[in-house]
Formats: structure tokens, C-alpha cells, sequence
């Protein structure tokens, strides 16, 4: 995802530049990987009740969004003084639907894409990222003053957004829809064509 709400540079600064004692954010990074590793046990739970992986991916990534939501929602109402304590809650309450819908997606990859066609699957995958993570810093680049840190937080929570409407779109077509595939023995699998 296309986003300044995880522990990179643009995050740490601006906590920075907000006076954030160096002792809580390094709380705040460690309790952000607690929680993303609660992820890996939370889609195994949410599995056993949908039965299926690519319902389990609609719900994390939709919590994603909506656990984002509140800093957007700060920003929105509250402007360029929004509240960095809804910010943080929302960045470490995300973390752990992130986490889940990062081990679905991994899942999904694993049981549904052809062995033929995994790796240029996973080459695109890894485009995409490298993409976004150049996006990222371009859009620091243009937002640099502290002050539009704001601006950053709508643009990475509409990013989400964007990712979430494009899985959902994705589960539409290809998990239930007219575009999907199934093998000789009733797995649901998709073909790279090209």
C-alpha cells in the first residue's frame, strides 16, 4: 500500500518534529510489532469462522481501512492540528489487520497461481511495491513541511481505501464471478495468460 502510516522515515519524523520523546517511540514501534504479530494469529480465527481465504482477505483488509480511518477522521475534522494520539492508535490497531491480510494474500498466492507462473507473478508483485514505496517518498518530497504531514495521512488512507475496493472487486470477479477458473479437481486456481 501507498502509505506514510507504518515505521518508516516520514512516521519517525514527524513524531519528531511533534516532540515525541525517543523512549515512546520506541515503545510505539515495538507495540506496533506486537500487534503485527497478533495478525498471524487473528486469520486463522476469522478462517475458521468464513471457511473460505478469500472472504478472511475481505475482512482484514476492509479492518485495515476502517482501524486507519480514525487519523484520516482526526485530519478531516481537526485540520492540520489533528491528533497524533489518534494517529498512533489507528497505526498500531491497523498493524495487526495488515499483518492478517498480508498471511492470506501470501496463502492465496501459494494455492491459486500455477508454479509456471508464480515467479512472474511475484516479480510484478514486487514492482508494484517498489513503486509504491518510491510514490511514498516522492509524495514526502512535495509534502516535506511537518505541517502537511496531514495531507499524507488522507492520501495513505485513501490509498487503503483504493487497495481495499480493488480486492473487493477482485473477490467479485474471481472468486464468485464470470472470470473464474477451476481445475480437474474443483480447485480454484488463475492462469496468467500473456
Amino acid at each position: 500500500f501507498l502509505t506514510v502510516l507504518n515505521k518508516d522515515v516520514s512516521f519517525t519524523s514527524y513524531l519528531r518534529w511533534y516532540e515525541t520523546p525517543g523512549y515512546l517511540i520506541g515503545a510505539i514501534w515495538a507495540t506496533i510489532s506486537l500487534f503485527s504479530s497478533f495478525g498471524g494469529s487473528v486469520a486463522p480465527l476469522i478462517h475458521r469462522v468464513t471457511r473460505s481465504l478469500t472472504e478472511t482477505g475481505l475482512i482484514a483488509v476492509w479492518l485495515l481501512w476502517v482501524f486507519l480511518f480514525p487519523a484520516s477522521l482526526s485530519v478531516l475534522t481537526n485540520g492540520r492540528s489533528f491528533s497524533v494520539t489518534y494517529m498512533i492508535c489507528s497505526v498500531i490497531a491497523s498493524r495487526i489487520w495488515f499483518s492478517a491480510f498480508v498471511l492470506i494474500h501470501s496463502q492465496l498466492m501459494e494455492e491459486r497461481i500455477e508454479d509456471d507462473d508464480y515467479e512472474r507473478i511475484m516479480d510484478i508483485q514486487k514492482a508494484i511495491i517498489n513503486f509504491s514505496t518510491i510514490a511514498s517518498y516522492v509524495m514526502v518530497i512535495f509534502y516535506s513541511l511537518p505541517e502537511d504531514f496531514a495531507i499524507l495521512i488522507n492520501i495513505s488512507t485513501s490509498s487503503t481505501l483504493l487497495g481495499s475496493v480493488i480486492y473487493t472487486f477482485w473477490c467479485i470477479l474471481y472468486d464468485r464471478g464470470p472470470y473464474q477458473v477451476v481445475d480437474e479437481i474443483g480447485q480454484l486456481k488463475l492462469y496468467v495468460r500473456g
